[in-house]
C-alpha cells in the first residue's frame, strides 16, 4: 500500500490505482491490487459529521484534509451552531488521521 503521493507525483504518473474504502473494501482492494501487475492500492477514508443529539444523523462528511461538505437543510432543520460544526470537523479529522496510521501500518 502507498502514502500520499504529491499532486505533482499524481499528474506525471500514468499508474492504477485502486481506492478501498474501510469496513470490507480494503480487503477486496488488496486481493485486485495482488493480481493485477502494476498497481497500486490506495484508501479513502471519510467520516460523517454527526448531529449534535443524534450520532446517527449525518449532517455532512468530513475529508482527511479537513475539508468537509455539509447537507444544509439538515443543518438548517436541527439548528447546529458553526461552533459546533468546527469542532465535529476537528474530532472526525482526528479519527481519520488515527485510522489511516492503522490502515499504512504505522
Amino acid at each position: 500500500m502507498r502514502k500520499n503521493r504529491t499532486i505533482e507525483e499524481q499528474q506525471n504518473s500514468d499508474a492504477v490505482i485502486i481506492l478501498a474504502i474501510p469496513r470490507g473494501g480494503v480487503i477486496i482492494g488488496d486481493v485486485i491490487s495482488s493480481i493485477l501487475d502494476d498497481t497500486e492500492l490506495d484508501i479513502i477514508v471519510s467520516r460523517k459529521i454527526r448531529a449534535p443529539d443524534n450520532s446517527e444523523l449525518a449532517i455532512g462528511a468530513v475529508l482527511p484534509d479537513g475539508r468537509y461538505f455539509l447537507n444544509e437543510d439538515i443543518v438548517s432543520m436541527v439548528s447546529v451552531s458553526q461552533t459546533y460544526i468546527r469542532a465535529e470537523v476537528e474530532a472526525q479529522t482526528r479519527e481519520i488521521e488515527t485510522r489511516l496510521l492503522y490502515f499504512w501500518g504505522q
